[in-house]
């Protein structure tokens, strides 16, 4: 079917016709480009998705190492102190008491 054929049948200049069909071939096109960028939209977004994952997963691993170094030293800090502990320090002072009146009895012959 012609152009004029559509204008007499929609009674409709042949002009208005053909912009008409010019105006679908275009929106048609931006349409088809349209589904381009969606798809490349999602494969982007996809990817973005997974180096984000990547990353995090890095990060988790980093936190992981750093939590078992600071547990090994607050382990050795805490054995180091028990090792080098003072004999009057509050934690001792039951076994420093202990110690003197063991001594004392055993310097006046006292077992």
């Amino acid at each position: 079917m012609s152009y004029r054929d559509v204008a007499k049948t929609f009674d409709l200049s042949h002009g208005s016709i053909h912009s008409i069909v010019n105006q679908y071939k275009h929106e048609g096109s931006k349409s088809k480009r349209n589904e381009r960028k969606s798809k490349y939209r999602d494969e982007v977004e996809a990817y973005r998705s997974q180096q984000q994952l990547k990353d995090l997963k890095l990060e988790i691993a980093d936190l992981y190492l750093e939590n078992l170094m600071l547990k090994k030293a607050l382990e050795h800090s805490l054995r180091k102190k028990q090792d080098n502990s003072s004999v009057i320090a509050s934690e001792n002072l039951d076994r420093l008491k202990l110690g003197f009146s063991l001594n004392d009895r055993g310097s006046q012959g006292i077992c």
